[in-house]
C-alpha cells in the first residue's frame, strides 16, 4: 500500500511559566475518500468510514471554540485554525462562526481541488484580512 506523508513541524517558544505562547495552532485533516478505493488504496478504506474528522462538537467545532477560549483567556495573541479538506467531504457544510472555505485548485498527475476552511482568531497578521 502506498503511503502518503504529511508533515507539519512547527516550533513553539514559551513565553513565560504559565506556557502561554504567541500563536497557537488547531490543525485538522481530511484525507480525499477516493484514495480508499481502487486496485491499491493509498489509505486503508476502514480509516475513512464514515470519515477520520468529525465536524461539530467533537471534531472542527471543538478546535473553532478553543482558539477562541486561547485567545479570549490571554493564553495567546493569535490563533489559527486549520482544517484541509483534501477531497471535499466536508465542504457543503457551512463554516463555523469566524471561518471560512477557500478552493485551491492543485495541477500535476493528481490535479484536484483542495478546501480549507481556516479561522483567524485574535490580532491579525501582517497583511492578513477577515477572520473574527
Amino acid at each position: 500500500m502506498g503511503a502518503s506523508v504529511c508533515v507539519l513541524v512547527l516550533r513553539v517558544m514559551r513565553v513565560n511559566m504559565g506556557g502561554d505562547v504567541p500563536v497557537a495552532i488547531e490543525f485538522k485533516y481530511e484525507p480525499d475518500h477516493a484514495r480508499g478505493g481502487g486496485d491499491t488504496p493509498e489509505i486503508w478504506p476502514s480509516k475513512l468510514n464514515p470519515s477520520v474528522v468529525f465536524w461539530g462538537r467533537d471534531g472542527v467545532l471543538k478546535d473553532v471554540q478553543k482558539c477562541k477560549r486561547y485567545v479570549s483567556e490571554n493564553r495567546c495573541d493569535l490563533a489559527l485554525l486549520i482544517f484541509v479538506d483534501e477531497g471535499g467531504f466536508f465542504r457543503h457544510r457551512p463554516p463555523h462562526p469566524g471561518t471560512q472555505w477557500e478552493d485551491w485548485e492543485c495541477s500535476g498527475e493528481s490535479a484536484r481541488s483542495i478546501s480549507v476552511l481556516r479561522g483567524t482568531f485574535g490580532m491579525q497578521p501582517p497583511g492578513a484580512s477577515g477572520g473574527s
